[in-house]
């Protein structure tokens, strides 16, 4: 379960995203004044049966009302909650509260508008039905963003871009699901390019890491080369592949790490047979082959 999700601040305070400022306060007020006295108070948009149990504390209802006070974080925490917009989706809404979830679902795919989708993204990655999700995610963003953004903030402006929000989207989904399956369910080019780029990241930093620590050896003797080089070697077959496979052999990244990898374990090589003279040419040519 997405932590935006199952403890969004419009969840803590039991709100919309798109209610009302004086509504925002009033729950938060209510809902301290029943804490400090040992009470809990439960709120429709708890939704036990959709979202796991939420237990509340001062601390945590205080945090959520200062996560709310900026309209950007309004907006980024807005992306994983749900809105309130039309009629059909107060009936949805009651349907959801009553625990009948496909019924509201059934509801919001025959309205089609912002706040359809976004409340049927949100059940999606409930259910962690990651495809649909996405999919109403790039119509959403593709199409209706500015109306998005108008329902939750009003008249206010976020101070966030279309590709920060897209962003922040995408990065909460990598943070719980493979991002080769979220790459394989997207259709946007653009979007499909952050994730593998965003994926392909920590592989490719410990890839220069490793490399780095590798030529700092340069010059030592032919033995710590053998040892570096067979390090840099593990780290190559264990990074490499996984990166390949996210960006493909003809990304320019890709291309050049692998070029850098295997000058470098190769130099490791000829640098022990060089030290260590034909004897050592079994060692070495298990980094030549390489």
């Amino acid at each position: 379960m997405l932590e935006a999700i199952q403890s969004n601040p419009y969840r803590v305070l039991g709100i919309y995203s798109n209610s009302p400022t004086k509504e925002r306060v009033a729950n938060h007020n209510r809902l301290r004044a029943f804490l400090k006295v040992g009470k809990a108070a439960p709120m429709d948009l708890d939704l036990p049966s959709l979202l796991p149990p939420l237990v509340r504390t001062e601390k945590l209802v205080t945090a959520a009302e200062a996560q709310l006070t900026l309209p950007k974080d309004q907006l980024l925490h807005a992306q994983f909650w749900f809105m309130s917009a039309t009629p059909l989706d107060k009936v949805a809404m009651n349907n959801l509260i009553s625990g009948n979830i496909d019924r509201s679902v059934d509801i919001w795919i025959k309205q089609g508008n912002v706040s359809s989708l976004q409340n049927r993204i949100v059940c999606e990655l409930a259910a962690e039905n990651y495809v649909e999700a996405l999919r109403c995610a790039e119509i959403l963003y593709q199409s209706h963003l500015d109306e998005f953004v108008r329902i939750v903030l009003g008249e206010q402006q976020g101070g966030v871009t279309a590709e920060e929000l897209a962003h922040h989207f995408l990065d909460e989904l990598c943070n719980v699901e493979n991002p080769k399956k979220i790459i394989a369910s997207l259709t946007n080019v653009g979007w499909k390019e952050y994730v593998k780029r965003r994926a392909s990241a920590p592989l490719l930093k410990g890839l220069e890491a490793a490399l780095e620590k590798a030529k700092a050896t340069r010059g030592q003797d032919g033995t710590v080369r053998l040892e570096e080089g067979t390090k840099l070697m593990r780290e190559a077959k264990k990074g490499l592949p996984e990166t390949k496979s996210l960006l493909g052999k003809t990304d320019l990244q890709y291309q050049i790490v692998a070029d850098q990898l295997a000058e470098e374990i190769a130099c490791c090589g000829i640098d022990y047979y060089n030290a260590h003279s034909t004897k050592a040419a079994r060692e070495a040519l298990q980094l030549l082959r390489y």
